[in-house]
C-alpha cells in the first residue's frame, strides 16, 4: 500500500537519493511551486541513498532536481499519467513557475530518471516482464470510454481506426500481430473523440503498414518501451510523447481527437494544484486498517517507511502563483 516515488537531488555534482511512500500522486503538486519549494520538499523525505531506488514496477512517480544544471524531470501523478492534454497545460504552467529551467517529463519513468542521474538503467530494471502482450482489439461498451486509439494504414491506403478499452502498453505490446487482425476485423473509417471533463485518452498508435512505422504517443510513463519495440520487428517505433495531434495529422481527415478546452484544463489544475496541493496521504487510513487488524487479534507486518513520512506544509500562497503562471502563459501564447 503506497504511491512510492524516488527524488533525487543534484547538487555540486553530488547526487541524493530519497524515497517517498506516498510522494508518487502528491509530487506533481508539490513541485510546481518553483526551485526553492521543491528542493525543501524533497530534502524533507527519507535518504536511502542508491541501495534505495526503485524499480520499474514499484516506482509509480519520481523526479530529479539538478541545480546545477537547472534541470528538472518528473513523472507522477494519477491524473497527469492518463491524461496527456492535462499534462501537456500543467507543464506549460511549471515552466512559467520555474522560469530558466529545462523542466521535462519522464518519459519512461524512473529509467530516464535513474539515466539522468548517472545510474545504469539496469539498476532499476525489474527482470520480471512488465506486459502481458493484448493481441486483440477490444472496443470499450461505449466509445466514450476508450483508453486509447490506434489506427492502421493498410498498403492499398485503406485506413481503420479502433477505440480501444485497455492501457495503451497493453495494446500497443500486441505487435505485428495486430496487423492481421486489424485486416481482418471491421474498423471504423472515421472516428471522433469528443472531450469528456471525467474521461480522456491515455494515449494511441498509428500503424503504417506499408512504411513499417509506428507512431506512438501516451500521456503517462513507459518504462518498457525496448519492449514495446521489440514486439515490433521489422517496424520503426516512434515515440512523440503526449503529441496526440501527431496521430491526428496522419489520419488525413479521418480522426478528430478533441480535449477539454485550455480554460477547462487550467481550471481543472488549478482546483488540483491550489486546494489540493496539501492533501493527506494514506498513512490515516492505514493506521486504522493496522489498529482493526490488531483488535481482531491478526498480525500484521507494514512496510516501515510507511509511517513514517515526514510533515507536509510548507506556507505558500499558491493561488497567486498559479494565477500569475497562467497569466503568464497566456501573454506568451499570445506575443507567439
Amino acid at each position: 500500500m503506497g504511491d512510492r516515488a524516488n527524488l533525487v537531488f543534484v547538487e555540486h555534482r553530488e547526487r541524493r537519493v530519497f524515497y517517498g511512500h506516498w510522494s508518487a500522486k502528491t509530487l506533481v503538486n508539490e513541485l510546481f511551486w518553483g526551485a526553492d519549494h521543491a528542493r525543501r520538499w524533497i530534502l524533507d523525505h527519507r535518504e536511502v541513498g542508491d541501495e534505495g531506488w526503485l524499480d520499474d514496477v514499484w516506482a509509480e512517480g519520481g523526479a530529479v532536481l539538478d541545480v546545477d544544471r537547472r534541470e528538472l524531470l518528473l513523472f507522477g501523478g494519477e491524473e497527469l499519467r492518463c491524461d496527456a492534454a492535462r499534462r501537456r497545460t500543467y507543464l506549460a504552467l511549471v515552466r512559467e513557475v520555474w522560469t530558466g529551467w529545462d523542466v521535462r517529463w519522464a518519459e519512461r519513468g524512473v529509467v530516464d530518471l535513474a539515466e539522468r542521474a548517472g545510474v545504469p538503467a539496469s539498476l532499476v530494471r525489474s527482470e520480471q516482464v512488465l506486459i502481458d502482450p493484448i493481441t486483440t482489439l477490444p472496443s470499450p461498451d461505449d466509445d466514450h470510454e476508450a483508453n486509447c486509439i490506434a489506427t492502421f494504414v493498410f498498403e492499398d491506403g485503406r485506413m481503420r481506426h479502433f477505440p480501444l478499452a485497455l492501457f495503451i502498453d497493453e495494446h500497443v505490446t500486441g505487435g505485428v500481430e495486430l496487423v492481421e487482425l486489424a485486416r481482418s476485423v471491421e474498423g471504423r473509417e472515421r472516428f471522433v473523440f469528443a472531450p469528456a471533463r471525467d474521461w480522456w485518452l491515455e494515449g494511441g498508435f498509428h500503424v503504417d503498414v506499408a512504411a513499417r512505422r509506428v507512431v506512438l504517443w501516451c500521456g503517462r510513463d513507459l518504462p518498457r518501451l525496448d519492449e514495446i519495440a521489440a514486439r515490433w520487428s521489422g517496424y520503426e517505433l516512434v515515440h512523440v510523447g503526449a503529441s496526440w495531434e501527431e496521430h491526428v495529422a496522419l489520419s488525413r481527415g479521418t480522426l478528430v481527437i478533441e480535449p477539454l478546452s485550455e480554460d477547462e484544463r487550467i481550471a481543472e489544475l488549478r482546483a488540483s494544484l491550489v486546494t489540493g496541493s496539501v492533501a493527506g496521504d494514506g498513512r490515516a487510513l492505514l493506521s486504522e486498517m493496522i489498529d482493526e487488524a490488531e483488535r481482531e487479534g491478526r498480525s500484521v507486518q507494514v512496510n516501515p517507511y510507511a509511517l513514517d513520512e515526514p510533515a507536509r506544509g510548507i506556507a505558500l500562497d499558491r493561488a497567486a502563483i498559479f494565477d500569475a503562471a497562467v497569466a503568464s502563459m497566456r501573454a506568451r501564447d499570445r506575443s507567439s
